[in-house]
């Protein structure tokens, strides 16, 4: 795996580069929490998921990370967007997390 710094106009976020052939996954953040709320994924294969952020989060659920997948623990700031990069190894249900370990409404399946 290799990092790579993305910078935004409020600041950089690092991220975990997989494979360039990853399939893109487009969520969004707004008052309706994170949408789509669920995500399907398949082991063995790798997929780049790119959350807008339409809201500002207060308080510890202005954090978000996908343990397990990738477990950069990122900050949500409103008109940033964050990406998660995940090749899962196994089946499972992963939520997306707050930095205290709260579901922000979402998961990923992986089958």
């Amino acid at each position: 795996m290799m990092r790579n710094k993305t910078t935004t106009q409020n600041k950089t976020i690092q991220t975990t580069t997989i494979d360039t052939q990853a399939q893109q996954i487009q969520m969004t953040y707004d008052e309706s929490w994170l949408q789509p709320s669920i995500v399907n994924a398949q082991v063995g294969k790798s997929y780049k998921i790119s959350i807008k952020l339409n809201k500002d989060i207060y308080g510890c659920m202005n954090t978000i990370t996908l343990p397990w997948l990738d477990e950069n623990i990122q900050n949500i700031v409103k008109w940033n967007t964050i990406t998660f990069n995940i090749k899962p190894t196994k089946a499972w249900e992963y939520e997306f997390l707050c930095a205290m370990w709260l579901s922000h409404g979402a998961k990923v399946i992986v089958k």
